[in-house]
């Protein structure tokens, strides 16, 4: 039997899940043969896979590289039409092998059951994983471009590649950003600012963030149906700033508040001398899980794709009460509607 450095079971387990709901989800939107949709299947696909190696903390003599294949000005199979990702049924026939050869520390089996599970096609070499992803979306359209972008700032800054991560946002707000989308990069330019040791324009950018999903009814709708970044926020209570990061999550309660996001405790431990854990709490790593993050993006791709993308960022003249108040007689109105379409459905059939 083969040693093979320690692993987070739990980490494992989570990332193995998670890539079996990509795949699924992903077969599901590709159903009508899209190129969208199979471009944004396999983004997320390979970030899942790139979770499952990095959960294996995998060396170099336990569980080899393998050659990416991909040329240096990034021509190679990190292209969309090229890239793709294996069947659902694949994927789970593959999982049992792949836990069982994982857990008898066997290199071999694990090599041969992530092969066998898509996993090394979609990661060969985690190294290059961030190159790799950046090459696959160099030539999509502006719109999806933007949304792909921010995921990868998102990922970059995850993998603490923060010169990329900048070069990503700079391209990102070239093309005119906005909703959920602007509110990240607020979210990164205010790390970015922190990290060069300017903390009042980080809480420029911290305030400009939660301004963002408050535009009004339809963008804070757009921004609600996902995951908050509290990546800023949480660096800045980490150099004491308190006052500022309570203001931040009240503003931010008008945005989430369906997600049952802990406010008042995290208001709480704040205003008693503690660091509540925002960004890594069960509630937020549940709105960030990438099967949804691919349906959310998809749903964003679209709708740039028929042209209902939201107008510019402009001053909000609403206060985030007014907003709310708003977003709920949308859902109210969309809700009517979608009652009337089942309604007059049914009265077809039964006539």
């Amino acid at each position: 039997m083969e040693s093979r450095s320690s692993y987070d079971v739990g980490k494992f387990l989570a990332a193995v899940k998670d890539f079996e709901r990509v795949i699924e989800l992903s077969e599901q939107l590709c159903q009508d043969g899209g190129k969208l949709a199979r471009l944004f299947g396999v983004f997320f696909a390979m970030t899942v896979a790139f979770a499952i190696r990095s959960s294996l903390a995998i060396g170099e003599r336990d569980l080899p590289e393998m050659a990416a294949d991909i040329g240096a000005d990034g021509s190679g199979s990190t292209d969309a039409e090229q890239q793709s990702v294996p069947t659902l049924n694949t994927v789970r026939t593959a999982i049992p092998k792949v836990v069982a050869a994982v857990a008898s520390s066997n290199s071999a089996a694990t090599t041969s059951a992530l092969a066998g599970m898509g996993v090394l096609a979609l990661c060969p070499n985690p190294g290059e994983q961030l190159s790799r992803l950046e090459w696959m979306t160099a030539n999509v359209g502006s719109g999806n471009r933007l949304i792909l972008l921010v995921e990868l700032a998102l990922f970059a800054v995850e993998l603490r590649e923060f010169d990329r991560a900048t070069r990503y946002v700079a391209e990102a707000r070239a093309l005119s950003p906005t909703s959920w989308e602007f509110y990240n990069l607020c979210v990164l330019e205010g790390l970015f600012a922190l990290r060069a040791g300017k903390q009042g324009e980080a809480l420029q950018w911290l305030e400009k963030s939660s301004n963002a999903c408050q535009v009004d009814e339809h963008v804070s709708l757009n921004c609600a149906i996902r995951a908050p970044n509290f990546l800023l926020a949480q660096e800045l209570l980490a150099q004491g700033v308190r006052p500022a990061v309570i203001r931040h999550l009240s503003a931010c309660k008008y945005v989430w508040n369906y997600a049952q996001l802990p406010f008042e405790k995290w208001v709480g431990i704040i205003e008693h001398g503690g660091i509540p854990n925002l960004q890594g709490s069960e509630e937020v790593q549940a709105l960030n899980q990438p099967y949804w993050k691919l349906r959310t993006a998809w749903m964003r791709a679209r709708c740039l794709e028929e042209g209902r993308e939201l107008p510019p960022i402009e001053p909000n003249s609403k206060s985030p009460a007014e907003v709310l108040k708003a977003r709920e007689r949308l859902l109210e109105e969309q809700q009517r509607y979608a009652d009337k379409i089942v309604n007059q459905t049914i009265k077809y059939l039964d006539d």
